[in-house]
Order: structure tokens, then C-alpha cells, then sequence
């Protein structure tokens, strides 16, 4: 694969500030043979009437808001490339960005156990970096990600690029739409693990990230996408051996987390994890179980094997001690 086409999907809500400077990033890359595929999640801010004047060979996908997966899925579903690869609306790349996750693929030998390929992710406005960031993630025992700088202990790549082949997307079942935002990647890599993948990663190439730009910052709201992510993480890919144990932990946690919420006059973070886990545990398990079956009977490696990519401090617990509770 000299020059494969390469299909680049973007989810969007409400992020027309920021897709001029995505889209003149992507159309200035020195790789050339790739599509665009925008898949809108319901914006009302001009979005989708923006791209339509101001880029016209963009394929435009709309899309209900059920989250960043189902967006991605959807974007997959129009995609004729041999790869794809993720966005966010709040990001840009620089120009020799696709030529070298390409240059990377074709460096491995054994192309049948590629699963993923990222790169670092930096701040927006960071510029002249140089040096090691690390090697993607390992993940902590309740699956937040935890940074690594061991190459050969990837457990995870971001949603973003994700660079993956799209029978490869396929073949894992493609993002689990049981999630609404956070930990779909995760998730992803996770059953990729399990699977048999592996997971490389570029550290000389940067995706430069705003991070929150349409979400905001830290809330209420996002500490239950967080709790709803890593309970469905859980769920889905632990065997039943560790399933337990990773559960009571995960439980434990939250609930230690409330108590702290509560001790510091923060009741809606407190509330909303304990309704978030509360609404899994009743309303949707009958959704996780059946994604969960699917899961493990593709599997075919063990939770002892990966036992080794894994942290058993709550990643979440040092992000918590460091800022007094603002995460």
C-alpha cells in the first residue's frame, strides 16, 4: 500500500469556530489521497451551512446526538478508504501529519497485528516542541488512561486519529454505542487487546487539541460521562475471573469520591455519580451484557496476559489528591 486512500472523519456539535483551522490543516497535507467525511451530531451553530459553502468536496454526514461512537460508526459506515482516521472539531495537524502514520504503517513488518497507531496530542497553542512524549497510554485498573513511556506496553490510543485499517474497524465491531462521550477509545483498544492487536504510536508528529472546546472544562456533567465510560469499560472487557474485583474496586472509588464531593459542599458531582451508576446498573445493563457477550466470545487473550499494561492506582485518585477535588 503505497498510496491508500485514506478516510478522515470528523464529529462535530457546534464547533464551527474551530473547523477553519482543522480543515485548512487537513487540505495542506502533503499525503494527498484522502476524503473528508463531516458527520454533524444535530448543531445549530451554522456548522453543517459553513462546511457546504466553504468546502464543497466534503461528504456530510448528519447524525443524532447519541454520542461520539455513534458518530464515528456512522462516518465509518460512508468511508471507501483502506484506513481511517478520527477528529474532533477542536484540533489541527500539521502538514506531513497522514504522510507519517503512512510512513509508519508501512514500516511494520507484520501488518496483521496492527491495531491501532497514534501520536501525541498537545495543547493548541503549544508550538517548536522536540523530544519524547511518551508512548499512548496503559490504562489503571477502573480503565482511565494513565500516560506510558514503555513502547512496548501500549495498552491504548486516543479516539483521535485512531489511525486504523477499516476492515480492522470492522472486525472489533467499531466504537460501542453504549457510550455517550469518554472511554470509547478505550473501550476500542481494549477489545483490540483482546482480540490480539497491538498498538504502535508516533512520538515526532503532534495533533495540536484545544481539549474541551465544545464541552467545556471540567463539571458535574462530565464526571458522569467519565463514571459511565469506565463502568461500561468494565463491563465489557474484563473475564469473569477479574470482572469482580474490578467492579468492587470501581464501586469503592466512586463511592470514597462521593463521600469526598459531599465532605467539600460539591453535592451535584456526588449526585450525579451516584445517579450515573445507579441508571447503568438498572436501566442499561441489558444493553451492556448483550455488547459484553460479544466481546468475550472474540477474545483470545487472557486479563492475565495484559495484567502487565495495567496500573493499579486509580489514575483518577492522583488527579484528585493534586488539585484538591478539582480534578
Amino acid at each position: 500500500m503505497n498510496n491508500p486512500l485514506i478516510s478522515i472523519i470528523i464529529v462535530n456539535y457546534n464547533g464551527k469556530k474551530w473547523l477553519k483551522k482543522l480543515f485548512d490543516s487537513l487540505l495542506s497535507q502533503t499525503y494527498k489521497n484522502f476524503e473528508i467525511i463531516f458527520v454533524d451530531n444535530n448543531s445549530n451553530d451554522g456548522s453543517v451551512d459553513y462546511i457546504k459553502d466553504n468546502y464543497q468536496l466534503v461528504k456530510i454526514v448528519r447524525s443524532k446526538n447519541l454520542g461520539y461512537g455513534h458518530a464515528c460508526n456512522m462516518g465509518a459506515q460512508s468511508a471507501k478508504g483502506d484506513f481511517l482516521m478520527f477528529f474532533n472539531e477542536d484540533m489541527y495537524v500539521e502538514k506531513d501529519f497522514i504522510f507519517k502514520f503512512i510512513t509508519q504503517y508501512n514500516l511494520i513488518q507484520n501488518k496483521s497485528v496492527v491495531g491501532t497507531i497514534g501520536c501525541a496530542i498537545v495543547d493548541y497553542e503549544e508550538q517548536n516542541l522536540s523530544g519524547n512524549l511518551g508512548y499512548g497510554s496503559t490504562i489503571d485498573f477502573i480503565a482511565a488512561p494513565v500516560i506510558n513511556f514503555d513502547k512496548d506496553k501500549i495498552f491504548h490510543n486516543t479516539g483521535c486519529p485512531l489511525f486504523i485499517t477499516r476492515s480492522v474497524f470492522k472486525k472489533v465491531g467499531g466504537f460501542c454505542e453504549n457510550f455517550f462521550l469518554y472511554s470509547e477509545d478505550v473501550d476500542l483498544c481494549w477489545r483490540l487487546n483482546l482480540m490480539g492487536y497491538k498498538h504502535f504510536f508516533l512520538n515526532d508528529t503532534y495533533l495540536y487539541h484545544y481539549g474541551g472546546g465544545v464541552i467545556g472544562t471540567f463539571s458535574p456533567e462530565k464526571l458522569s460521562y467519565y463514571v459511565k465510560g469506565e463502568f461500561n469499560c468494565i463491563m465489557n472487557n474484563y473475564s469473569l475471573l477479574f470482572l469482580p474485583f474490578a467492579l468492587s474496586y470501581f464501586l469503592f472509588f466512586y463511592i470514597s469520591l462521593s463521600i469526598g464531593y459531599v465532605l467539600t459542599g460539591k453535592f451535584k458531582y456526588a449526585k450525579n455519580i451516584t445517579f450515573t451508576i445507579l441508571n447503568e446498573a438498572i436501566y442499561n445493563l441489558r444493553a451492556i451484557l448483550a455488547f459484553r457477550n460479544s466481546v468475550q466470545a472474540k477474545r483470545v487473550i487472557s486479563d492475565w496476559q495484559l495484567i502487565h499494561k495495567i496500573n493499579f492506582m486509580p489514575q483518577r485518585l492522583k488527579k484528585f489528591l493534586i488539585s484538591n477535588i478539582k480534578l
